[in-house]
């Protein structure tokens, strides 16, 4: 008894450890983002962004798996929940954000939509960017 309640113990602080790596910060200025994302010696400019509240931020991570240690976080759901277990599926903020271009390939409806956009003139001759895009709703769909 004493073993396996040790046990749980320490699953439950090494699982909670495990999602503390990431930490997201609420940011809905979407210059800010696009900085974010190009780095210095980029000028940006006529930045937008359409997610619905407290879809998008900024994050770091100090783990091993991820491919990239900082930038920012777009949801449909909410930034913040990026760093708890993935159980938390299809919530919805109800952006529901039409896309001319989009609505073209989509028969159905396009829902909680979140996106940054903007104009960039880099002082460089290249520019190179590191993205990674995952879902909890993998499974559910």
């Amino acid at each position: 008894m004493k073993k396996s309640l040790l046990f749980l113990i320490f699953s439950v602080l090494v699982r909670v450890n495990g999602f503390s790596q990431l930490t997201v910060t609420n940011n809905s200025i979407a210059t800010t983002l696009a900085q974010t994302i190009l780095g210095s010696g980029v000028s940006v400019s006529n930045a937008t962004i359409d997610c619905g509240a407290n879809g998008a931020g900024t994050f770091t991570y100090a783990g091993a798996t991820l491919g990239v240690t900082n930038g920012i976080i777009l949801t449909t759901g909410y930034a913040s929940d990026a760093s708890m277990p993935a159980q938390i599926v299809s919530e919805m903020t109800g952006n529901n954000f039409q896309d001319p271009d989009l609505a073209t390939i989509v028969s159905g409806s396009i829902n909680d939509v979140c996106y940054v956009a903007f104009d960039f003139v880099p002082l460089c001759s290249q520019i190179s960017i590191t993205f990674e895009f995952g879902s909890s709703e993998y499974d559910g769909f």
